[in-house]
């Protein structure tokens, strides 16, 4: 898969394939934006064009190195996250540490087995406590000649201002709703991709992971529970427990509870469907809240918003699921 494939802005591939052609993309490059903006996708791009056997300041996608690095394989490209990387694949917690860093410092130290560069993919850069961000630093204002660092974020603001500024930075906002759509419509149908694209915000990445996790189908199910408790005071109670069940999707499918709120405030407000999230199901959503009041469906939103702080302390999910069916009950039946 070469540049013009990779899923963000022209001028941001424009821009980085000239900075490696010309040698100026540097030993230290920052790559950020939003939650799915493609980060982990350009990054690799990077890695496997300075690796890629077959194209010169570009990548075939196909070569031996190419694939190794696609999955994630490759003996000369090395990618940390915090609590799982390379070196202790059963370390445990949420941050970096200062051990981290020592560990990629010592590996950066042997030169390359296969290629001109060793290079370093940290996901979660913003992740690191004081002691390691400060090590990070270390490591990038004496960089080995040999080695490569590409941070990854979604929290900029995260990193220590003297990391930025040793830093190339590439930022990656999102893509235009229906450029995101058209590059969608080459593996589902258009009206899925649109609905899809529109339901990520332009976030490329965001996108595929919704398509791989079924995003319409469960969209469409948790529709059909809403109706059901618009209709019946009775199933309010078997829905909550219906999706407290299903634990490991929890947290994904309140992420799209909230959207299927928030077209019902547009709905309530008499907005045209051009700005639901799910455009191909506005007249169902309109049905849904017709009338409705809107401090309501705020109500219902923040409401679903609480309840996904809640699960990060470990909340009975049923309880919380039962109080959130019962506020949407709420939000049906009280008329603005």
């Amino acid at each position: 898969m070469p540049w013009d494939q990779v899923d963000c802005h022209a001028s941001v591939r424009e821009n980085v394939v000239r900075a490696i052609a010309k040698g100026l993309l540097g030993h230290s490059v920052l790559i950020h934006g939003e939650a799915g903006a493609g980060q982990v996708a350009v990054a690799r791009a990077i890695a496997q064009t300075y690796n890629c056997k077959e194209l010169e300041h570009d990548f075939c996608g196909a070569c031996r190195p190419c694939r190794l690095i696609a999955d994630q394989k490759y003996s000369d490209v090395l990618e940390l996250v915090p609590g799982k990387d390379w070196s202790n694949p059963d370390r445990k917690g949420k941050e970096y540490s200062v051990g981290h860093m020592r560990e990629m410092q010592q590996f950066a130290m042997a030169m390359p087995m296969e290629s001109e560069y060793k290079i370093f993919l940290i996901h979660h850069a913003d992740c690191a406590n004081d002691n390691a961000a400060n090590s990070l630093l270390k490591i990038l204002e004496e960089p080995y000649p040999h080695t490569i660092f590409l941070l990854i974020t979604e929290n900029v603001a995260g990193i220590l201002p003297t990391i930025r500024s040793r830093c190339w930075s590439i930022r990656l906002p999102p893509l235009d709703t229906a450029a995101l759509a058209r590059q969608l419509q080459t593996s589902i149908p258009a009206e899925a991709a649109w609905t899809i694209a529109r339901a990520a915000g332009g976030l490329p990445e965001l996108a595929r992971q919704l398509i791989e996790e079924n995003y319409l189908d469960r969209r469409d199910q948790l529709l059909h529970s809403l109706e059901r408790v618009r209709e019946q005071e009775s199933a309010v109670l078997e829905e909550a427990e219906r999706l407290a069940k299903a634990k490991e999707h929890l947290r994904e499918n309140l992420a799209i509870l909230l959207r299927i709120v928030r077209d019902g405030l547009l709905a309530a407000n008499q907005t045209g469907e051009n700005r639901f999230f799910n455009p191909d199901r506005g007249e169902q959503i309109r049905r849904l809240w017709e009338g409705a009041a809107s401090r309501m469906l705020i109500q219902t939103g923040e409401e679903i918003l609480k309840s996904l702080d809640e699960l990060d302390r470990y909340v009975n999910p049923g309880l919380l699921m039962a109080g959130l069916m019962l506020t949407i009950r709420r939000s049906f039946t009280e008329k603005g």
